[in-house]
């Protein structure tokens, strides 16, 4: 016998609701719990797919810029990424330091600096930075500073499921 039910028969009182639409505070307290993880997981997802788009689309904008910076005839060494958010990402492209000082990069932060207004929005923001560097980069202080993920023009292939080597 429900609690409410063995409250009211000992007493003078009795449900005045409907005994199809009543709920227990138990029941209520489980719905909320069950539709906030529900929410949350909903939530995780949508994060997940928006940053999996955002990392593609950082990806396209990044080939676009090496292949501007080609066109100007700057080599880029490397690219490096930051992840702030699953919104938010810093670039940093290491150049050659000749090609650095040189005349030719003035053209290329106009070209960044349309590409960061023309892409950002509500979901998806990113800033571009440039670096010199000599012979040997010191890829141990980029790491320190946040840039985790180094930029690869040809990316891995994928796996097909069972075709893995154990």
């Amino acid at each position: 016998m429900p609690t409410l039910t063995k409250i009211s028969a000992t007493s003078n009182w009795g449900s005045s609701s409907p005994k199809d639409g009543l709920f227990t505070s138990d029941f209520v307290i489980d719905a909320y719990i069950k539709g906030k993880s529900d929410g949350i997981g909903q939530k995780e997802k949508l994060i997940q797919e928006k940053f999996s788009t955002n990392l593609k689309k950082l990806s396209t904008n990044t080939s676009e810029l090496i292949t501007f910076l080609k066109s100007k005839k700057i080599p880029v060494t490397d690219v490096f990424l930051k992840v702030n958010s699953w919104s938010t990402f810093n670039l940093l492209v290491i150049v050659p330091r000749k090609d650095f000082t040189s005349s030719k990069v003035t053209s290329v932060y106009n070209y960044i600096s349309d590409l960061e207004v023309k892409e950002e929005n509500d979901l998806f923001r990113f800033q571009i930075s440039i670096l010199s560097a000599g012979d040997k980069i010191n890829t141990g202080s980029i790491n320190a500073d946040g840039f985790r993920l180094k930029y690869n023009s040809k990316p891995p292939k994928k796996v097909e499921e069972g075709t893995r080597n154990s």
